[in-house]
C-alpha cells in the first residue's frame, strides 16, 4: 500500500509535470502559440526547469517575432496575428478592420535630421500608438480592442505600421481609432535633440467587404493609405473599389519603391552585345531590375517611369553607373576582356548640372578606364535643349566616355542634327526589329539605318534581335 501510494505521489510530482513540459516544448516545436507559458510554481528542480524553459521560449520570441526597436510585434507576428483573427471574425461572423499607418515625410526626417532622430520618432510614435489604442479599450466604447493580444499592433518596417481591430461593430467604429490615433501621432514630438512634429496617413480596409483573406485586406489597406497620402495626409481614408486602381498601384510602387536602393532589392543583369560578323562580345549593357518582398519582380516599365517622374531616378541612376563600373572594372580585373558596359541615362540626370562631373568623379572613384564606358541617352533628351546637350555630350567626349542614341527611330532626329553631334554608336529600337521577317515597312526602316549609320560612321546596335531571320536579315543589310 505504501509503495503503491509512493508510485502515486511519484507521478503527480514528477513524470506527469515532466511529460506536461515535454508535451509543451512538442508542441511549440510543432507551430503551436509559442506565447502559452508552463507557469510552474515552486523550487524543486522540475519547476526551475520549466521557468527557465518558458524565459528560453520568451528570448526566442522576442527575436523572432519581435521589432528590435520598438518592442512591437513585427512583420512575421503581424501576419500570424492577422490570419488568426480572421479566422475567428469569420468563425463569429462579425467585421474586422485592418489598418496601415505610414508617418506623412519620415524620410526628410531622417535625411535632414539623422537616423538617431528618426529611431526616436519611430520609437515615440509606438509608444502613442499603444496608448491611443490602450485608451480606448479602457474607457469601453465601442471602439475598444484588446492590444494585449501579440500582433494587433506591429510595426511592418521604416515608418510603417499595422493595427488589427478585431471588435470593432462598425466603419464607424473604426473612424474613430483612426481620429484618435492621428490626434495622439500629431502632437509635438520632444525629442532629445530636437522637436518634430508628424502626421500619420491611415488606410483602413474592413473585412469581409474588403477582402478575407489576410493577403488582400493587408493589400486593399495599403492602397486605401497611399492614396490618402495623396490625396490628404495627416488623415485616413476607407479602401473603396471605385478607388482608381492604376493609380493606387502607381502610389504602391513610388512608395516601395522609396529605400529599395537602402533595402539592396535593387540589382543589375547584364546583357551582351554580340558582333555580327565574328559573334564576339563587343560590350556589355547593364540592366536594371528590382526585387520586393511584397511586390515580387517588378517590370522596368512599371517602375522606372515612376523613378523618373518622382525623381528617385537620380540617386538609382547614380547607383546603376556606379554599380555597373565596379563590375566591368571586376570583369577586366578576373581577365574578361569586355571592350564596354553601357549604361542607360535617365533625362533628370541628363538634366543635371554637374551630370558630367559625377561621371568623371565615379570613373577615377572606381578606377575604371573611361573608354570603357558608353552612356546611352536617348532622342528626345537631345532635343529639348538641344544646344546644352551639345555641350554635355563634348564634356562627356572629352572624359572619354562613348554616347549611343537609345531606341533610335522612334524619335526626330534628323540626319544633319546626328551629324552636328558627333554620335559614336545608334541602338535600333526593338519595334523595328520584331517583325522584320514579315513587314516590309519594318525592313524599309532598318535598311534605311543602317544605311544612313555607314555614312555618318557610327556603328548600330540592335535591339531585341530573337530569331535566325531577323539576323540573316540585319547581316545582310550590313553587308
Amino acid at each position: 500500500m505504501i509503495v503503491a501510494l509512493l508510485v502515486i505521489l511519484l507521478n503527480r510530482a514528477v513524470v506527469n509535470r515532466l511529460a506536461r513540459v515535454t508535451r509543451h516544448a512538442v508542441a511549440i516545436g510543432g507551430g503551436a502559440d509559442p506565447t502559452v507559458r508552463l507557469d510552474f510554481e515552486g523550487k524543486d528542480e522540475i519547476a526551475v526547469l520549466a521557468r527557465e524553459f518558458d524565459r528560453m521560449v520568451e528570448h526566442v520570441v522576442r527575436l523572432g517575432y519581435c521589432d528590435s526597436l520598438t518592442g512591437l510585434a513585427n512583420r512575421e507576428q503581424a501576419n500570424r496575428r492577422l490570419h488568426s483573427a480572421l479566422d475567428a471574425a469569420h468563425r463569429q461572423g462579425r467585421p474586422l478592420a485592418l489598418m496601415y499607418v505610414d508617418l506623412d515625410n519620415f524620410k526628410r526626417i531622417n535625411d535632414t535630421l539623422g537616423h538617431g532622430i528618426g529611431d526616436e520618432v519611430l520609437v515615440t510614435a509606438a509608444e502613442r500608438l499603444c496608448s491611443a489604442l490602450r485608451s480606448g479599450a479602457e474607457s469601453r466604447e465601442p471602439d475598444q480592442l484588446s492590444i494585449n493580444r501579440a500582433g494587433d499592433l506591429a510595426r511592418l518596417g521604416g515608418d510603417e505600421f499595422m493595427v488589427v481591430l478585431p471588435e470593432i461593430g462598425s466603419s464607424e467604429d473604426a473612424a474613430r481609432v483612426a481620429e484618435r490615433l492621428i490626434a495622439a501621432l500629431q502632437e509635438p514630438m520632444l525629442l532629445s535633440k530636437h522637436t518634430v512634429v508628424v502626421t500619420p496617413s491611415i488606410g483602413i480596409a474592413i473585412a469581409p467587404t474588403d477582402g478575407t483573406d489576410a493577403g488582400s485586406l493587408l493589400r486593399h489597406a495599403d492602397l486605401a493609405m497611399y492614396f490618402c497620402k495623396r490625396r490628404a495626409p495627416g488623415s485616413y481614408a476607407f479602401f473603396d473599389v471605385s478607388m482608381n486602381e492604376g493609380a493606387l498601384q502607381r502610389y504602391t510602387i513610388e512608395s516601395k519603391l522609396r529605400g529599395a536602393l537602402e533595402r539592396g532589392e535593387l540589382s543589375l543583369h547584364y546583357q551582351p552585345q554580340i558582333s555580327m560578323s565574328t559573334s564576339e562580345v563587343t560590350g556589355m549593357e547593364a540592366l536594371l531590375r528590382w526585387t520586393h518582398p511584397e511586390l515580387g519582380v517588378v517590370p522596368p516599365s512599371e517602375f522606372i517611369p515612376i523613378a523618373e517622374a518622382s525623381g528617385l531616378i537620380v540617386p538609382i541612376g547614380e547607383w546603376v553607373l556606379r554599380t555597373a563600373c565596379q563590375q566591368a572594372r571586376k570583369w577586366h580585373e578576373e581577365g574578361l576582356a569586355v571592350p564596354r558596359i553601357s549604361v542607360n541615362v535617365a533625362a533628370r540626370q541628363f538634366a543635371m548640372h554637374n551630370f558630367a562631373a559625377q561621371v568623371a568623379g565615379i570613373l577615377a572613384e572606381v578606377g575604371l578606364t573611361s573608354s570603357l564606358l558608353e552612356l546611352e541617352i536617348t532622342e528626345s533628351m537631345i532635343m529639348l535643349e538641344e544646344a546644352r546637350a551639345a555641350r554635355l555630350m563634348d564634356q562627356l567626349h572629352a572624359i572619354g566616355v562613348s554616347i549611343a542614341i537609345d531606341d533610335f527611330g522612334t524619335g526626330y532626329s534628323n540626319f544633319q542634327r546626328l551629324h552636328r553631334m558627333a554620335i559614336d554608336r545608334l541602338k535600333m529600337d526593338r519595334s523595328f526589329i520584331r517583325d522584320l521577317g514579315n513587314d516590309t515597312g519594318d525592313r524599309a526602316i532598318a535598311a534605311a539605318i543602317l544605311s544612313m549609320a555607314r555614312v555618318l560612321n557610327v556603328e548600330v546596335v540592335a535591339e531585341g534581335v530573337e530569331t535566325f531571320a531577323q539576323f540573316r536579315f540585319l547581316q545582310d543589310c550590313a553587308g
